[in-house]
């Protein structure tokens, strides 16, 4: 005969609610992500489109490209992971798109406007096998093939190929050294996928470049959102984030540890309030926690660290007998067992 089901106590209803709410967060947060990623494609891949009907794509040797400044390129290098996965999408199926340059003045050299990291690929392969023999290419091409379950690069593989690179080009006369920084900075943020420190990077740095030859703010804000696809809503929450988040926060968000939302919370609060929370808090923060703020209300220190502490789990003593020679095995084993179940409460709290 089956048991009854055992009736759950308020606080293990909590729990399930909590964690339902933190796996419903999860999901809105990832389907957002994904028609953000779509919609920037979508562009790139228009973009690209019109660039073909007006440029031929011309073979250009690699070690003729500089990278960009950083005040371009607002980017970070691909992980080891997607570097990986690009270089092998390269060396099966070819280039997916050109890489974009600007010739420089009085020079056979060309800056790099869009692919740093697919040149980076195309030296890597060359070099790879530049220093190898031809038996050993052909080991090494067999052992690629072994570890890419069979799925086989062609048999006439020649790393020769990779010295030279496809390519739009941009000749020196055609853009001002500004309408390829912004030419740059528009290709980069459609073409890479959700990166929150990139994309604020660039939104801001775009508006300064515009600033600096329109006057009417309104007409600013259109060339923006027009340029990048973006709504003066996106613009906006960016700006902020830049411009009223302190670093700690929002490094917190772009490494995502804390949301977008949460972070926003504080942007009308002084700055010495949000260090002094940061500081005082920065393990126990999380999307959660914040999400509780409002941010109308002009909160003191008291009032915070009061909320806070109160969020953080009650403690209790726990008093266990044991055989005087177990005692130190023990409180190793206890402590070992707090630690790492402390951890794992952190890890639900951040989810």
């Amino acid at each position: 005969m089956a048991k009854p089901d055992k009736k759950k106590s308020a606080k293990d209803l909590k729990l399930e609610k909590k964690q339902a709410d933190i796996q419903k967060r999860k999901s809105e947060n990832k389907r957002a992500k994904h028609m953000h990623d779509e919609d920037k494609s979508k562009a790139f891949d228009e973009m690209m489109v019109g660039l073909a009907k007006h440029k031929q794509v011309q073979r250009v040797p690699v070690e003729l490209l500089d990278e960009a400044p950083r005040d371009i390129n607002h980017y970070d290098p691909l992980n080891e992971k997607k570097y990986l996965d690009v270089m092998d999408s390269i060396m099966r199926h070819g280039l997916e798109h050109p890489i974009i340059l600007w010739k420089k003045e009085n020079s056979d050299r060309y800056m790099i406007l869009s692919g740093h990291n697919r040149t980076k690929i195309y030296k890597d392969i060359y070099n790879t096998f530049e220093n190898m023999s031809e038996a050993e290419r052909k080991k090494y091409v067999a052992k690629l093939n072994a570890d890419r379950q069979g799925l086989a690069y062609a048999n006439n593989f020649d790393h020769r190929y990779y010295k030279k690179i496809e390519a739009f080009v941009y000749e020196h006369h055609e853009i001002s050294y500004e309408m390829a920084k912004e030419k740059s900075m528009d290709i980069n943020y459609l073409q890479r996928g959700s990166d929150p420190k990139g994309d604020n990077e660039t939104i801001r740095k775009k508006i300064q470049l515009a600033q600096g030859r329109m006057s009417n703010k309104s007409e600013i804000l259109e060339h923006v959102c027009d340029d990048l696809g973006i709504s003066k809503t996106k613009l906006y929450t960016e700006v902020a984030i830049g411009e009223n988040i302190i670093p700690n926060f929002q490094n917190k968000y772009f490494d995502g540890t804390l949301s977008q939302k949460a972070i926003l919370k504080m942007k009308n609060w002084p700055i010495e309030l949000q260090q002094w929370l940061h500081d005082e808090f920065s393990d126990e923060l999380t999307t959660e926690k914040l999400m509780k703020i409002s941010p109308r209300k002009n909160y003191t220190k008291s009032e915070l660290k009061q909320m806070f502490s109160q969020e953080i789990s009650a403690m209790n003593t726990v008093t266990f007998k044991v055989e005087e020679e177990l005692k130190n095995e023990f409180k190793k084993y206890a402590q070992d067992w707090l630690s790492r179940k402390r951890k794992e409460l952190k890890e639900v709290n951040k989810a």
